[in-house]
């Protein structure tokens, strides 16, 4: 690199501190702070929001990928919790907030009839799986 080509920026999101839709809803804001060595600043990124599930995906398979190398387990993305309230800007959705490692809340907005079916499915199955063990996991 010459002198006068410019010194390549090093930055990490540090942490994020808020995610919401913004005002028009063509976006969605993360707020937070970002690292460049050890200097910290104030962090603000919009991502549009057709690029919203694909980058909420891509980061929680990049954590999935991690808790393998941690656990040696296959990647998988665990959630903790889920809860579910109606949509703030659709009658006919509900609002499903899935909860993950580290806090992070991934709010997903589906047709009501789609959860009402979700619902309907997961009882089924839990039902019928209840005393059934998991198989053990296999070794690669």
């Amino acid at each position: 690199m010459s002198a006068s080509e410019p010194t390549p920026l090093s930055l990490a999101i540090a942490a994020v501190h808020d995610v919401q839709a913004a005002a028009d809803g063509a976006a969605i804001i993360v707020t937070g702070q970002a690292r460049s060595g050890d200097t910290r600043s104030p962090l603000e990124i919009a991502i549009t929001t057709e690029l919203a599930a694909a980058v909420a995906i891509s980061l929680l398979q990049t954590t999935a990928r991690a808790r393998r190398s941690r656990d040696t387990m296959e990647p998988a993305l665990e959630c903790f919790a889920v809860g579910v309230e109606d949509s703030s800007q659709h009658r006919d959705r509900v609002r499903l907030q899935l909860l993950f490692d580290g806090g992070t809340v991934l709010p997903v907005e589906i047709r009501r009839d789609a959860g009402e079916a979700l619902a309907g499915e997961l009882a089924d199955w839990l039902a019928h799986t209840r005393d059934v063990a998991p198989e053990p996991a296999k070794e690669n």
